[in-house]
């Protein structure tokens, strides 16, 4: 939500959005209790919490991109 309310929309695979909160907040992601280490376990939180933030106003989808078929994550709010 941090994110999102700087920047209104946000592209990239898991392991950019990774970067970018680690980097950005590092005092909300350095507890391994409330924040996934691994890349795989940050996808499956973030589909898990897709539903209550779309009715918090953010849009979230799951696409594949180019020819190796990337996963990309789309955010934005509305």
């Amino acid at each position: 939500m941090t994110l999102l309310a700087e920047e209104k929309r946000w592209k990239g695979t898991v392991t950019d959005l990774n970067a970018t909160l680690r980097n950005r907040y590092p005092h909300l992601t350095d507890d391994p209790a409330s924040f996934p280490r691994q890349v795989n376990k940050l996808s499956s939180a973030i589909r898990r919490v897709t539903p209550p933030l779309r009715r918090m106003g953010v849009s979230i989808s799951f696409d594949r991109q180019g020819r190796a078929g990337e996963r990309i994550i789309r955010m934005e709010t509305q």
